[in-house]
């Protein structure tokens, strides 16, 4: 009887533990395919381990409000963000989990020697509305360069097919995907030198309740990078 006692009173510890894992809401931009699908599953591989239920947020939000919210604490963890300045998890960046290169896409027969921004002078570029390619090409684009903004990859890459511009910028990862496809096969080139190569990280908000759980949660991003884990994650998006 003490034995069936102890089983139930382990098993409704158990259940209660899990019944409070804090919840920690997860949001970026879901049409930055594949790197918020990579974020987003790395997310609930590192949550098992830390102790946490990560929920993925389907508001969508333009970028800038996006980062007001997180400040302001209306969500917890934004993913996908670069982290140029090198801050730390005392500003609530988590350690990189992945990278993402930059490159840019030309119809094809329309490609031109690239291997440094001023290559893209005098050329009419597209990207998506409020994309960041890092702060050193945001600073000499606006200087230098003429680059308008579209709502989502296929507008810039139909745009593109009707020769209105000369290059798109986008992430090589998402520019595969689409230009292997059907509608596009054969239509596009990437150009080989990549534009920017950046690193991809978590931003806690330091507001939200979650922001305690950096620490644990950078542990478990370095213990899937050493057992192969996230490379894993990312094979699953070609």
């Amino acid at each position: 009887m003490k034995i069936i006692i102890m089983i139930f009173l382990v098993f409704c510890t158990t259940s209660l533990t899990r019944a409070e894992a804090p919840k920690c809401i997860i949001n970026g931009e879901p049409r930055w395919y594949p790197l918020f699908q990579i974020m987003t599953d790395v997310a609930n591989e590192a949550a098992q381990e830390v102790g946490i239920k990560i929920e993925v947020s389907d508001l969508q939000l333009p970028w800038k409000r996006a980062l007001l919210h997180l400040e302001n604490g209306r969500f917890d963890i934004l993913a996908g963000i670069y982290n140029e300045e090198q801050k730390g998890k005392q500003d609530g960046y988590s350690l990189p989990v992945t990278a993402n290169n930059v490159h840019i896409i030309v119809k094809s027969g329309k490609e031109f020697p690239f291997n440094k921004f001023e290559d893209l002078k005098g050329k009419r570029g597209i990207h998506i509305n409020g994309a960041s390619h890092g702060k050193q090409f945001d600073t000499f684009a606006k200087q230098y360069l003429e680059i308008i903004g579209v709502t989502d990859v296929i507008q810039m890459l139909d745009m593109l097919a009707l020769n209105r511009l000369d290059y798109g910028i986008g992430s090589k990862r998402a520019l595969l995907k689409l230009i292997t496809s059907k509608k596009y096969e054969g239509l596009f080139s990437i150009l080989h030198y990549p534009l920017v190569e950046n690193q991809v990280y978590f931003l806690f908000s330091k507001r939200s309740p979650c922001y305690i759980y950096i620490d644990k949660f950078n542990l478990e991003i370095q213990r899937l990078k050493e057992n192969g884990v996230i490379q894993k994650i990312e094979r699953k998006y070609p």
